[in-house]
């Protein structure tokens, strides 16, 4: 497994960072929101990790990215 520290581009860009295995994790990876939409992160985390508390998995995920991206009547 190969894990890299982030590192910085700059104020608004994207840090570099690594990680990738031979197959699946199976580890919660938190993710952070900003802006319109970023409360549906909350909305969908409706499972419970004992140690991390309220979560989401990858379907429930690509459905908070379609919902902030889509526009309201």
């Amino acid at each position: 497994m190969a894990i890299s520290d982030p590192t910085s581009n700059g104020v608004g860009a994207l840090p570099d960072a690594l990680f990738q295995t031979g197959g699946h994790s199976n580890r919660l990876i938190p993710v952070f929101a900003k802006g319109p939409g970023s409360n549906l992160l909350g909305i969908q985390a409706d499972q419970e990790d004992p140690r991390y508390g309220a979560y989401l998995d990858q379907a429930e995920l690509f459905r908070v990215f379609v919902g902030a991206t889509t526009p309201q009547p």
